[in-house]
């Protein structure tokens, strides 16, 4: 005889996930308290300077309609991905001047550098992600173009239409509130 079925904790999922809401600023709103430039870098160690490129990628990120939507802590992520921008430009170029460095024994041996920009790649991916940098990560964060330009009172209309297809969000057909592919809510 087999063990009896565990009971259903959490509901079946009814579609997609929560999306970010659009700001008012995304909209073609004024904002509130708009800043007018992008947030200043912490400074470097031992007086380094951030290279120019870093700084034209954070001058960019600041211009994303998604970046309005980093505010207090969310900052940090936007920092770890600029922070890991410049050190990954960094030790990119010393690893591609030396590609192959002298070993411990004389041998030849690939750059040690270049786990260190392996690892930089690594966290900004992570932090891309988060970010919605690229236009898949973008994507996903559901703040596309069109999205943006649409009304609530449009994505109500558009609800209500795929509603009258008969889909009726993945309910069966002819099945109570609550039932979902012969499922009972319980």
């Amino acid at each position: 005889m087999p063990a009896p079925r565990k009971a259903q904790t959490q509901p079946r999922s009814r579609g997609t996930a929560k999306r970010l809401t659009t700001s008012a600023v995304a909209m073609g709103m004024p904002a509130a308290a708009a800043e007018t430039g992008p947030p200043a870098l912490p400074p470097r160690p031992k007086g380094m300077k951030y290279l120019q490129s870093t700084l034209d990628a954070w001058a960019a990120l600041w211009a994303e309609p998604q970046a309005q939507h980093l505010t207090g802590v969310q900052k940090v992520v936007a920092l770890r991905w600029i922070l890991s921008f410049d050190e990954w430009q960094r030790a990119l170029t010393v690893v591609i001047e030396a590609p192959m460095v002298e070993g411990s024994q004389g041998q030849p041996v690939a750059n040690p550098m270049m786990g260190w920009v392996t690892s930089r790649e690594a966290e900004m991916e992570k932090c891309e992600k988060q970010l919605g940098v690229g236009l898949k990560n973008k994507a996903d964060l559901g703040l596309t173009i069109g999205q943006a330009k649409l009304t609530a009172q449009q994505l109500i209309e558009m609800h209500h239409q795929q509603g009258s297809t008969g889909d009726n969000d993945g309910q069966a057909a002819g099945a109570a509130p609550g039932e979902e592919d012969g499922w009972t809510a319980g």
